[in-house]
């Protein structure tokens, strides 16, 4: 193949993901946005973060530390520029069944798949070693549901879609389990990683093929009978305890998004059959500063560079590139 003819092969792949891109975020505008609707449910909260926010860009903390920070009203959002919306938004059927089927059975095929071997542990397929795997169909079909979601929240939020990108996700296999300390860590997304923004869960598995692994919030509420110094993570059901949890069922198809700070305290409960199969993703306002992969408005260098860092990368520093860029390679033309 001559490079002319390989250049414009490129360019009507690049031209298909654009119209791809545009036509799913229309269905979502279309489904979940038009008016009401019971594929769309908000519930909004108060951004939250600690009162020494100086302290918490060093710390990240879990469980009772985590419960013992004393908060204010505000967001931290470090480096980015977010909305001052907070809010948990459920989105029902964001993605086919037939989406859903395919994205197990080509991760699968890319994980360890003796579950003996990982008994108790949270099996992850990072979206690196998705590109590295040279799978193109699933890395496909993972960049489309990462850039749908990306551009539902952009959307959801206010949010200039070019200030929106994914900082990390992962395939997330969870097998049942009896190492109980695997779950209910309680975690704040935007303490583990400052850079995380913004939240989203794609829910993979058919509800029937597994028991247990609510996604669970957990609120502060009024009626704490302890000082807040002896609730611990292990006391948060209990009448007192001055926290409220709020389960959400990972029902396949369902999305859920939320702003990632100290609003949306939460954890996932114990898988206690089957395996839950889901797509976390960690958006980033954040402005990294690095040189352009292409010109602005050069599509033949962008869609060259879309398939040597992004697609089929060589390096992995050409995908992070490609990551950090990401608002620049899917701008809507």
């Amino acid at each position: 193949m001559t490079q002319e003819e390989k250049d414009a092969k490129l360019m009507l792949a690049m031209k298909l993901m654009d119209q791809v891109f545009e036509s799913d975020f229309a269905q979502v505008r279309n489904k979940q946005y038009a008016g009401v609707t019971d594929l769309r449910a908000v519930t909004n909260v108060t951004c939250m973060r600690p009162k020494n926010v100086d302290q918490q860009v060093e710390a990240c903390l879990f469980d009772d530390d985590l419960l013992k920070m004393d908060l204010e009203e505000g967001r931290v959002c470090a480096g980015g520029c977010c909305s001052e919306a907070g809010s948990r938004v459920k989105l029902s059927n964001v993605i086919s069944e037939a989406e859903c089927n395919e994205m197990i059975s080509l991760s699968d095929s890319l994980m360890f798949d003796n579950a003996d071997s990982f008994a108790g542990q949270k099996q992850n397929l990072p979206l690196q070693l998705s590109a590295a795997a040279a799978d193109i169909d699933f890395h496909l079909l993972y960049l489309r549901l990462i850039e749908r979601m990306r551009r539902t929240v952009a959307h959801e939020y206010g949010l200039p879609l070019d200030s929106v990108s994914p900082r990390q996700t992962f395939v997330s296999r969870i097998v049942s389990t009896e190492a109980k300390d695997l779950y209910k860590i309680l975690h704040v997304d935007e303490c583990s990683t400052p850079a995380y923004h913004y939240s989203c869960v794609l829910y993979l598995s058919d509800r029937n093929s597994f028991t247990g692994g609510e996604f669970v919030f957990c609120d502060p509420n009024s009626n704490g009978a302890r000082p807040k110094e002896e609730v611990g993570v292990e006391q948060l059901s209990e009448k007192g305890s001055g926290w409220d949890l709020k389960p959400f069922s990972p029902e396949q198809g369902n999305a859920m998004m939320f702003s990632s700070g100290w609003e949306n305290y939460h954890y996932v409960e114990e898988v206690h059959s089957g395996s839950r199969y889901a797509v976390p993703i960690f958006f980033t306002t954040e402005n990294v500063e690095m040189e352009h992969a292409f010109a602005d408005g050069d599509a033949l260098s962008r869609a060259r560079a879309l398939y040597d860092m992004g697609i089929a990368p060589t390096t992995y520093e050409g995908f992070l590139h490609f990551k950090a860029q990401w608002a620049r390679f899917f701008a809507p033309i």
